[in-house]
């Protein structure tokens, strides 16, 4: 039984312990008669076992009719007695303790008291079912064991005297034997129809009691306050469950009112449903433009249960409570991703009156419950089948998820519009996102984090990549994940690979087949691609992946692996994450922007993937680049935007040498790609995101030997820099485009 029923049923008994103990003081002889009563009729039964089991003569007889006398003179006041209580004393005793059960309801379950009366009633009933069949053997038995333990002594005596008595003929023993044979019909009739049906004593007497007193309840709710089922509203887009759900809270005794498509399958799957009309006194209209939009409607929902002077106007103009609202809205998010949408069908979708609903009933949700998403019409059903109601927090947590929606949708459709008339820089920020994945916690342990998606999803992005193996993508996995596969959208042409760690591409490599870019990408840095993050943008084939297996690597991104080499890298490698994302994308997800969070604001810009083309390029140095340089440095130019500043790289014409990223001044960056390239400078160039500010830096390169650079220029000293770079032969190509990249 539930903790609802215990806590009635506990409130049931104090107060009939108490009226009984009022009883015994007001009815001193009806209680005196109910003993001698019950005292007649035990002797009665056991005069007549005797007489028919002894043969103890006339004086005995004499004494049974005497008791039978006294049995029949007690019954007759006691039945004068409980004449002398208008209506009986156990249907009074059952009207004051209902009435006063009543109150309890009423104040235990103030906002659905019929609710949770209808569910006590339900579970009781299931619960006495289930005690009859559980109990029923017992009393099977009892009277088994009895009949075996008496019959069998009182065979030959009965026989014997009943015989004596019909060949005596005497007239009155004649009578006391039909009278006990007909009495022992009767009671175990009595007993055993009792039992089953509607038992006078014991457990079962309780339970049958309680629950004409919770009946009695119910008809004093309605009867005094006049009060109908409670009332739904549903009108739904989505219509996932809802048949279901409906029909549940039908079977709960709530009314549904519904409109259009909602009505229409809710009525052609069975379930009974008012139309929004018959509510409002109006039809639909204007296309189904206005419907739902009438003060019966959102002043059902809006009325505060806890103010007469709400009720009061509700009642005043016959406006009903409305006290759950389903409502979820007009497709417009489907409807603009749509590739033939136009701007008139965007428009027709919309949604003005289910937000307005759903407004209206979130800002009342201490009196309303409201739900726009399916995922939560099993905790809806659950507490209102087992408490008549849903919780406060319950409500609570349902308005702040409608607000949340609703501030989305609106959101989406600002978007839309601002788009649509060229707004560039509007006053207000629309944004909106869905959770995508919880994690575990963010950069560090100590940061919580969750990983949103835009809610008009990017297909090439992290977030729209299908996971074939390994763990649960990371915090920290997810920002180099996202910056790999935006540095492999500039190398298009050729088959590439790009290994990145901690934000910066730690080895890029080229060439006419992807196992020879992985060859070239895995040289670059042998020693920082371990643990690192590598993306494809061609097939994983076999022979790539049997490369590719032995080496410690969190992510492999591409857009399809060949069987045999899904098979080879995911054999003994559980954790491995393997995506799989789409490049035909590419293009599309250029035109998202960027947005940086700062302490009490944001920072928004567009993405850095301006077009470049080398004719723009001017070289500002007295020697040319060869034509491999220039195939060198159209390749570094192209990685280096990826560097964190101040950043600089060193390439040849199909791999990256050395990386020196994120420094505080430039020539230490200088320094650190120099040393990371070592032994492997012939031919090399090198190329920084931002220019420079001094000749040092063109000194520390002249000195390793490198002979082309690539720089965008705007220096006040950039003429320095030109003249150090013809002094040694070097040179240098201006794009006059910065990447600086924090």
């Amino acid at each position: 039984m539930s903790s609802y029923y215990l806590e009635v049923s506990n409130e049931l008994k104090k107060i009939i312990k108490k009226l009984k103990q009022e009883e015994r003081t007001n009815y001193p002889n009806l209680y005196l008669c109910r003993r001698l009563f019950l005292v007649f009729s035990v002797v009665s039964v056991i005069s007549w076992l005797i007489e028919f089991s002894f043969d103890l003569g006339i004086y005995f007889i004499f004494s049974f009719v005497i008791f039978c006398l006294g049995f029949i003179i007690f019954m007759i006041c006691h039945l004068k007695s409980i004449s002398k209580i208008p209506g009986g004393l156990e249907n009074i005793r059952n009207r004051k303790v209902a009435e006063q059960i009543k109150k309890f309801v009423e104040k235990r379950f103030s906002r659905n008291p019929i609710g949770a009366i209808d569910n006590l009633i339900d579970e009781l009933t299931e619960f006495i079912v289930e005690w009859r069949r559980r109990n029923l053997w017992r009393f099977n038995a009892v009277i088994l064991v009895l009949s075996i333990v008496c019959l069998p002594p009182l065979k030959s005596n009965w026989k014997a005297n009943i015989a004596t008595v019909f060949q005596k003929q005497q007239f009155i023993v004649q009578l006391s034997l039909v009278t006990f044979i007909i009495f022992i019909v009767f009671f175990v009739e009595f007993i055993w129809h009792g039992f089953t049906y509607e038992p006078l004593f014991g457990k079962s007497q309780q339970y049958f009691q309680q629950l004409n007193i919770l009946t009695e309840v119910k008809y004093l709710i309605c009867e005094g306050e006049n009060m109908t089922n409670k009332r739904v509203l549903i009108s739904v887009s989505d219509k996932a469950g809802i048949v279901d759900f409906a029909q549940e809270l039908t079977k709960l005794g709530w009314e549904i009112i519904s409109t259009g498509g909602t009505k229409v399958a809710l009525d052609n799957a069975g379930v009974k449903t008012i139309a929004i009309d018959d509510v409002t006194g109006f039809p639909e209209m204007m296309d189904g433009r206005v419907k739902t939009l009438h003060p019966k409607i959102h002043g059902g929902l809006l009325a505060r249960r806890d103010l007469d002077s709400h009720l009061e106007a509700a009642q005043n103009h016959k406006i009903g409570l409305i006290d759950l609202v389903v409502v979820n809205l007009y497709p417009f998010k489907e409807t603009i991703l749509r590739p033939d949408v136009t701007y008139d069908l965007a428009v027709e979708n919309i949604d003005i009156g289910g937000p307005s609903m759903l407004r209206s009933a979130a800002k009342n949700h201490a009196s309303v419950t409201v739900v726009v998403d399916p995922a939560d019409y099993a905790v809806v059903l659950e507490q209102l089948a087992e408490k008549g109601e849903t919780s406060y927090e319950t409500r609570q947590s349902l308005a702040a998820k409608v607000f949340r929606h609703t501030a989305a949708y609106d959101a989406l459709i600002a978007d839309y519009f601002t788009t649509q008339v060229g707004e560039t820089k509007p006053e207000k920020l629309t944004l909106t996102y869905d959770l995508k994945q919880p994690m575990r916690y963010g950069e560090n342990p100590q940061q919580d984090a969750d990983f949103y998606q835009n809610a008009l999803p990017t297909e090439y992005s992290i977030a729209a990549a299908k996971q074939l193996n390994g763990k649960e993508l990371s915090f920290n996995n997810i920002r180099d994940a996202d910056a790999a596969i935006r540095i492999i959208r500039d190398f298009k042409d050729r088959p590439t690979v790009v290994a990145l760690k901690h934000m910066n591409p730690c080895g890029i490599g080229q060439a006419d087949d992807i196992e020879t870019a992985w060859d070239y990408a895995y040289e670059a840095d042998p020693v920082s691609i371990f643990g690192g993050i590598v993306v494809l943008n061609r097939e994983v084939d076999a022979a790539t992946a049997e490369k590719m297996h032995p080496i410690f690597l969190e992510i492999i991104i591409a857009p399809s692996y060949s069987d045999e080499a899904l098979a080879i890298l995911t054999n003994k490698k559980k954790n491995l994450r393997i995506l799989e994302l789409p490049f035909d994308a590419q293009d599309a997800s250029e035109a998202e922007a960027e947005y940086t969070g700062v302490v009490g604001g944001l920072l928004v810009q567009n993405q850095d993937v301006i077009k470049e083309s080398p004719a723009d390029w001017q070289v500002v140095t007295e020697r040319q680049p060869s034509e491999q340089e220039a195939t060198a440095l159209e390749f570094a130019w192209k990685a280096i935007k990826y560097v964190k500043s101040n950043g600089i790289i060193i390439t040849n014409d199909k791999m990256t040498l050395g990386v020196g990223p994120g420094q505080t001044n430039r020539v230490a960056s200088v320094r650190i790609a120099i040393e990371q390239a070592k032994d492997r400078l012939d031919g090399a160039v090198l190329a920084s995101d931002a220019f420079f500010p001094f000749a040092d830096n063109i000194e520390e390169i002249a000195q390793a030997g490198i002979k082309a650079i690539i720089q965008p220029g705007g220096s006040v000293r950039d003429q320095d820099s030109i003249d150090a770079a013809n002094k040694h032969g070097i040179a240098m190509v201006f794009t006059g485009v910065r990447h600086f990249r924090h």
